[in-house]
């Protein structure tokens, strides 16, 4: 049986507050943030476990770890940091 262990840094908590090029309506980037705010939050992760007649049975465990969290700060504070990073570089577009 093969094992698998894949731990994912905290790109994407590194990546949160970071201008992404796109262009977000606000709905948008409040739902942006808010997931980007759930993954700073704390691990995540998901596991599989199968099998197939041409190599059997499997299982596999994906792990992300934010390394950087929330930085010592609350989800109301990263989430604010977000959308003001967002808001600053331009990414939100007027509307809803």
């Amino acid at each position: 049986m093969r094992l698998s262990i894949i731990a994912v840094s905290g790109l994407v908590a590194l990546t949160a507050c970071a201008p992404i090029g796109g262009q977000f309506s606000r709905g948008e980037a409040i739902e942006h943030c808010q997931e980007k705010t759930r993954l700073a939050s704390g691990p995540t992760g998901a596991a599989t476990i199968g099998a197939n007649s041409r190599t059997g049975p499997h299982m596999g465990v994906s792990i992300n770890i934010p390394l950087t969290g929330l930085r010592g700060g609350t989800p109301e504070q990263y989430f604010n940091a977000c959308m003001d990073n967002l808001a600053a570089t331009g990414q939100i577009t007027e509307g809803s």
